[in-house]
């Protein structure tokens, strides 16, 4: 716990809480547990010979969780409450925006952890990539299943912090109406009665939100997909280069009569075609750019040769 002083620890919650001491000890405390809490994950999932590579990762984990952790601590130091300050010429505009930014800050915070063990896992051959392939032939079936879930989670959210708000009911009656939820753990049920630095309960805000944005982007991405999936695979010759947008394959592909110069080759590399042996073409995925870009390396073929 050295590495995050008590005093240090203390200050972030000298404004807005009534026993900062306290509230410094467990900031401290939750460091600790969420470096050797990943650590110990991590360890039980590699092998002997990983362990070297495992002790990097986590050293480098562990820098920049630890520069993050104390810039959100000093952040909330600067932040008042009127409970503790009381009301009198209390700069409330000054203090929401103070929030605003520590909240905003908090969420790329658990976005970076999201993002970081991740990462590091992949590179550990722990997880592989769950990434949905606009190639998989079964990628809408997926995308509907996962907005399925993202719903279900959302709803999950606003019935347990409709619950955990109420006024007409005590602490314990919530808990009972809470175990009623699916998918809600004893802990998870724990933890929504956890305030945060504005006394506030239940989910936060901005989980509902990214939640949200999460449905959001999945739902594009599945109208774009379904769309793709309504077209027709179409042929045509340009100038002698039969170009072929591929529905099926995702692709599309260019077929030269002859190899290109190594002009047009580098034109082709740089606007992300492939040459692929296989078909004896060079292609690139189906997007809003490739078609164009196609046909300004069609003319310019044409006129070197």
């Amino acid at each position: 716990m050295k590495d995050i002083s008590q005093e240090f620890a203390t200050s972030a919650f000298q404004h807005t809480s009534w026993s900062p001491e306290d509230r410094g000890i467990s900031a401290r405390a939750d460091y600790v547990a969420h470096i050797n809490n990943f650590h110990d994950e991590l360890y039980a999932k590699v092998s002997k010979d990983q362990h070297d590579q495992l002790k990097e990762e986590l050293l480098r984990y562990k820098e920049k969780y630890l520069s993050k952790i104390k810039e959100q601590l000093g952040r909330h130091s600067s932040i008042a409450s009127t409970f503790i300050t009381g009301g009198s010429n209390f700069p409330a505009r000054q203090m929401n925006k103070r929030n605003d930014v520590y909240s905003r800050k908090q969420n790329e915070l658990f976005e970076w952890i999201e993002k970081a063990q991740k990462a590091i896992k992949k590179r550990l051959g722990i997880i592989k990539s769950k990434i949905i392939s606009s190639d998989d032939p079964t990628a809408i079936e997926k995308i509907e299943s996962k907005i399925k879930i993202l719903y279900s989670v959302q709803e999950r959210m606003k019935k347990a912090n409709k619950i955990v708000r109420s006024k007409k009911l005590d602490k314990a009656q919530k808990i009972k109406e809470l175990e009623k939820i699916e998918g809600l753990s004893v802990n998870s049920i724990d933890n929504l009665f956890e305030p945060d630095y504005m006394g506030r309960i239940g989910f936060p805000a901005f989980e509902l939100k990214n939640n949200g944005a999460n449905i959001r982007r999945l739902k594009e991405r599945l109208e774009k997909l379904n769309m793709q999936r309504s077209q027709d695979t179409t042929s045509e010759t340009l100038n002698g280069i039969r170009i072929i947008d591929n529905v099926e394959a995702n692709r599309l592909q260019l077929f030269f009569p002859e190899k290109p110069s190594r002009e047009i080759i580098q034109k082709l590399k740089s606007n992300g075609f492939r040459w692929t042996p296989s078909i004896q073409a060079w292609q690139s995925y189906r997007n809003n750019v490739a078609r164009p870009r196609a046909l300004e390396i069609v003319e310019g073929y044409t006129k070197e040769s």
